[in-house]
Parts: structure tokens; sequence; C-alpha cells
């Protein structure tokens, strides 16, 4: 069969990886490491230019919502289900948390990085 019909993506190998890129769309995929372990939740960023779509496909994981980078105390907890979209609107600040199995799919513009991203720390 052609492969002008379809386009096969990489396998998710790293702790974040751009698997397929289409038409300005990345598909990513986010294993857990370090920093997603719910006791080192201590930054939250906001994509400028960008919605994000999670997908939960193994483990467990929660994403926090923040109505603002001021108040970082009060955030609304989702607990992903698996193979359940959730779209974070970009200009949404927000983190993830993962336990340790687990992998979770991102579609976000191919263009997302720290240059139109903004970052917040927590305050320990």
């Amino acid at each position: 069969m052609s492969s002008s019909l379809y386009k096969k993506g990489t396998q998710a190998t790293e702790k974040f990886q751009k698997l397929l890129v289409f038409e300005n769309w990345a598909v990513c995929s986010l294993k857990s490491f370090d920093f997603t372990h719910e006791n080192n939740l201590n930054r939250v960023e906001c994509h400028l230019e960008t919605d994000e779509i999670f997908i939960l496909t193994n483990g467990s994981a929660n994403l926090y919502i923040y109505t603002d980078s001021e108040d970082l105390n009060n955030p609304e907890i989702i607990n992903l289900i698996k193979h359940q979209p959730i779209l974070v609107s970009k200009l949404t600040w927000h983190a993830i948390t993962m336990t340790p199995e687990s992998t979770v799919i991102i579609i976000e513009k191919d263009n997302t990085c720290r240059e139109n991203s903004s970052y917040v720390y927590k305050k320990s």
C-alpha cells in the first residue's frame, strides 16, 4: 500500500516525545518520571498559542487546573480516565501528576515550546 495514504509515527521511548507531526499538530507521549510524581508538583504551566488534549493510556494521572497563576492553592483536580480525552484550553494554567507506570498522550500544536509558554513555580 502506498505510504502517501498514511504516516506512521515513532514509538514512545523518552519521558516526553513527539510521536507524530501533522498539519501543525503533534501527537506526543508523556511517560511518568520524577517531575510528574505528586510529591514533586512544583511547576504550573500555561501555553500561549495552543490548546492541549490529554488522553490517559496507562496507569493513573490527575490534571490540576488553576484559574490564576497567583492562586496556586485551590486547583480543580481532574482524575483522568483511560481513553477519555480532556481538552485544556490555551492560556489555562495547568499541571499533571502521574503514578510511576503511567503514560499520557498529548495532542498540541507542533510549535509548542518554552518560548510560547509561561511557567510559575509553586512555593514549597
